[in-house]
């Protein structure tokens, strides 16, 4: 399932303290999150920061799945093959990765306060490598970590 924000009332800019309409808009992607159960639950951004910062960063929870670590890892190694910079999961305190149960992870895409990460986030065939290497990095982990549960599941038998 895909859910889009449809305004940009969240765009980049200096970090914020939450509003309330931001936190029941967080609430709300949560609610449905827990809702549907997904295997893994993944939001995607492009950040802001210093103009010097670059490159893809994806975020995790404090206490991550080993499903969570495995797709994560796999996502930002293909973005850094896309976008350049170094590899970096990190854990992060934001509001999703707290209180959406299922397997989470943040994804920021580059940084739009960076010329050379703005201009590849604009351009609509970056965008669709950008997309691939996030799919492919989460094919990949979920199928490592059910190759993995099943090796598990025959060492149990």
């Amino acid at each position: 399932m895909l859910v889009l924000r449809q305004d940009e009332g969240d765009a980049p800019g200096p970090p914020q303290p939450l509003m309330g309409h931001q936190k029941l808009e967080l609430s709300r992607r949560a609610t449905l999150a827990n809702r549907l159960q997904p295997d893994l639950f993944v939001s995607v951004h492009a950040n802001d920061g210093p103009p010097r910062a670059h490159g893809p960063i994806v975020f995790i929870g404090k206490s991550p799945t080993a499903r969570t670590l495995r797709c994560a890892t796999e996502v930002e190694r293909r973005l850094v093959r896309v976008m350049g910079g170094k590899a970096r999961v990190e854990t992060g305190d934001f509001y999703l990765l707290k209180n959406v149960r299922a397997s989470s992870m943040l994804v920021e895409t580059g940084f739009l306060s960076n010329a050379g990460d703005r201009a590849m986030l604009t351009n609509p065939k970056s965008r669709q490598r950008i997309a691939r290497a996030i799919a492919g990095g989460i094919a990949a982990g979920l199928s490592a970590a059910t190759a993995q549960n099943r090796g598990q599941s025959l060492d149990q038998d």
